[in-house]
């Protein structure tokens, strides 16, 4: 395409990502037969390109990369979760950690876990500004700290927190690490991923004004979806790397940060057998508290018992389904000040779309089934005190 600097068309990121796939798996086979390769490529690691959002990049994505840089060169390019699939589209990278769920055409998506981010500040910030706790007019004016024009979380929150447009003054510092420090140094409020502000919060350089304010950022893991039996080439003679892009490993995953700093493993093993639910539901009696029944793709089908009322909540990032099993569910929908309620008898099944703040409630008991993104906290954006019987939970194994 003629532009400064030259691009490919879309028809050219095609062949552009087809020549490098093809080069991958010419190398594999050339390993596998115990050929040499051609020239000197014997004697250079291979070089795997992957796309990343600055906070992993900041977090856990060097230490779990760090086993495989003897035998890996790393090419990172590091861009907005909401964008780095767009370079898995056009060939620039063969993996990338992004918040889209859906499959890349060409690529296959794996949940790795969410980040969470919590609204905070620097004391005399938030004494200044925040000298009442934090309310929808406060949050106004009070001046903001974004990572750059495509960071949305700082939006995300005020849209929750205040639901209304507003917009106060905002600082975008392109950084991870010079983000916090703005933050620490009384530029503005920012959303602070927990991985990096656990040490401030602790050592009171920062505080949390909306302590039980929350959000939680799911990044999926999508790479090339190649029969490719050890990944990128290596240097002649390397061990393969566990992990490596290709090799088939368990992905790294965390929730709400890695423990200590580490990386955790996602051992959990999808069922396959079938489900009768009747049985299910009778294997425990707990209300609001989902079990795991069966698990489809990045989805689970989950059945609870419920009984009473659940909260008021939210699902920022996904829809939720409903269908009733057995007795009758009512779901309570806030829009714009005003209430609704939906009343699903046994054998009807309704969707809460994402952004919509709902309870659901059975006055006289029911059974029912839902399909959400596995990880899908039951509470949602609730931030209050739970009651007795209501369970957060992201799902409970059955049995």
């Amino acid at each position: 395409m003629r532009s400064k600097p030259a691009r490919a068309t879309a028809s050219g990121e095609v062949l552009v990502r087809l020549a490098r796939q093809l080069d991958l798996l010419t190398d594999d086979a050339l390993d596998e037969l115990g050929a040499e390769p051609v020239g000197d490529r014997s004697e250079q690691p291979s070089t795997v390109a992957l796309a990343v959002n600055a906070d992993s990049l900041a977090t856990w994505l060097l230490p779990a990369l760090a086993p495989l840089a003897g035998s890996y060169c790393f090419d990172l390019h590091v861009v907005d979760q909401d964008h780095t699939s767009a370079l898995l589209r056009d060939g620039t990278v063969m993996a990338a950690v992004t918040s889209q769920a859906q499959a890349v055409p060409g690529c296959r998506s794996t949940r790795l876990g969410a980040m969470r981010y919590r609204p905070m500040a620097a004391p005399g910030f938030a004494q200044r500004w925040f000298p009442d706790g934090v309310s929808a007019a406060a949050l106004a004016h009070a001046p903001n700290v974004e990572y750059d024009r495509t960071d949305e979380l700082q939006q995300r929150y005020l849209r929750r927190r205040t639901r209304a447009a507003v917009s106060p003054p905002v600082h975008h510092v392109p950084s991870s690490g010079d983000f916090l420090r703005a933050v620490r140094l009384g530029f503005g409020w920012g959303m602070a991923l927990d991985l990096e502000s656990a040490a401030d919060e602790l050592a009171g350089t920062l505080v949390a004004r909306d302590p039980r304010a929350h959000l939680d950022v799911v990044l999926h893991w999508q790479q090339w979806r190649l029969r490719s039996a050890s990944g990128p080439r290596r240097r002649r003679g390397s061990a393969r790397g566990p992990g490596a892009p290709g090799s088939g490993a368990a992905t790294t995953c965390w929730r709400a940060g890695p423990p200590s700093g580490t990386v955790a493993v996602m051992t959990s093993t999808p069922r396959f057998e079938p489900v009768h639910l009747p049985d299910a539901l009778a294997s425990f009696s707990q209300l609001w508290s989902p079990r795991v029944a069966l698990r489809v793709n990045d989805y689970d089908v989950r059945v609870a018992k419920v009984a009473g009322d659940h909260v008021w909540h939210t699902h920022d990032d996904t829809d939720e389904f409903f269908l009733v099993l057995d007795g009758e569910l009512v779901i309570d929908l806030r829009e714009d000040d005003t209430e609704r309620r939906v009343v699903l008898p046994t054998g009807s099944a309704y969707v809460v779309p994402r952004g919509q703040q709902h309870r659901p409630s059975a006055p006289t008991g029911a059974s029912i089934l839902m399909f959400e993104p596995t990880g899908t906290l039951s509470t949602g954006d609730h931030e209050g005190a739970l009651p007795g019987h209501v369970d957060a939970t992201t799902g409970h194994a059955l049995g």
